[in-house]
């Protein structure tokens, strides 16, 4: 029965799908049901939009070692999610580089690196190489990850990395 696939599994009671106006592709409009992927009482997923999480990470081949984010993900409890895949990803990058550092200071010191300025040959190669860093191109990717990742390991709280 199609309704199921908008029923909460939790049970929780709440109106059920409504029809609204909705614009189709070629710009006409009709009446149709929005798809609630959440239920609005408990924020659980609902087994269609869950249906539809599993296919997509399927198709990624997400690495093994998120196995325990991404069920969790599935049990919609999506802040020890997160959790979980912080620490898995500073957890990678200490055994990777063989760093005793957590957050902001290992993503710094594990993915920088120095270049002479005039010819761009890399002096200094660093701890975790995300390519070969011969290309402007590919150092540029490498220095934009350590940023990306510095950022992160700033931003997120310490509730969240602990």
């Amino acid at each position: 029965m199609a309704r199921n696939k908008y029923k909460c599994p939790n049970s929780c009671d709440y109106s059920h799908r409504k029809r609204a106006i909705r614009e189709n592709d070629n710009h006409t409009y009709c009446f149709a049901y929005y798809d609630v992927p959440f239920c609005p009482k408990c924020g659980h997923l609902m087994p269609k939009a869950l249906h539809k999480l599993q296919e997509f990470f399927e198709v990624y081949n997400i690495h093994p070692k998120l196995d325990d984010s991404l069920n969790l993900i599935y049990k919609s409890e999506f802040e020890s999610a997160v959790r979980e895949a912080s620490v898995t990803l500073e957890n990678v990058l200490r055994e990777k580089s063989k760093l005793d550092l957590h957050g902001f200071d290992l993503a710094t010191k594990a993915l920088s690196f120095e270049n002479a300025k005039k010819t761009g040959e890399v002096i200094k190669r660093p701890l975790i190489a995300i390519n070969n860093l011969e290309t402007e191109s590919d150092r540029n990717e490498q220095e934009g990850i350590r940023y990306m990742l510095m950022g992160f390991f700033s931003g997120a709280p310490q509730s969240l990395l602990t």
